[in-house]
């Protein structure tokens, strides 16, 4: 387990590439070869990005895209599982290691929030229903044209609390928001 400095540098990291990585989860939404189990996991982290009611607020002063940036990771870990094979999700799933070691006792419940977010509803359309429609498709990737560059990563400043307490409210945000989605 890494030290929460660690964590919060590496969390930073995959705040900073935000953009992306959202591009490849497009890529290989795109690519045929993605299984369709895979792209269901990738749409579904994508639909997240929309949503307003994320489990760290966008305003939260350089957490706001940290839940997004981990959500990416998880789902990749589980495309690739699912036989995915696109560069850009395997790198991504390369850092699943880290995500579980940043997300501590709150990562497998975290797993299972990924895995069921295709079926989230999120501005009238889910991610199955993304995936099964052209139109909703040619909306959702409209949506994420216009909302992935409003999100810009900023530092995630430690300040009081330092490093360890940033890590114990990012996993507290989680155990809530897992409480919220009937997770925990």
């Amino acid at each position: 387990m890494a030290g929460a400095e660690a964590q919060i540098e590496t969390l930073q990291r995959f705040v900073d590439s935000f953009a992306a990585d959202a591009g490849s989860l497009r890529q290989a939404l795109r690519d045929a070869a993605t299984p369709p189990a895979a792209k269901r996991l990738l749409v579904g982290a994508l639909n997240y990005v929309l949503d307003a009611l994320d489990i760290y607020p966008d305003h939260y002063k350089g957490l706001g895209l940290a839940d997004d940036a981990l959500v990416f990771r998880e789902a990749a870990a589980q495309a690739v599982a699912a036989g995915c094979s696109h560069e850009g999700i395997v790198k991504l799933a390369a850092d699943h290691v880290a995500t579980v070691d940043i997300m501590g006792d709150t990562a497998k419940t975290f797993a299972s929030f990924v895995t069921e977010l295709a079926g989230r509803n999120v501005r009238g359309r889910t991610g199955d229903k993304v995936l099964a429609d052209k139109d909703s498709a040619a909306m959702f990737f409209g949506d994420l044209d216009r909302e992935v560059p409003r999100h810009k990563p900023t530092p995630i400043e430690p300040g009081s609390q330092g490093a360890a307490g940033v890590i114990s409210e990012l996993r507290k945000m989680t155990r809530h928001g897992m409480k919220k989605a009937g997770l925990a």
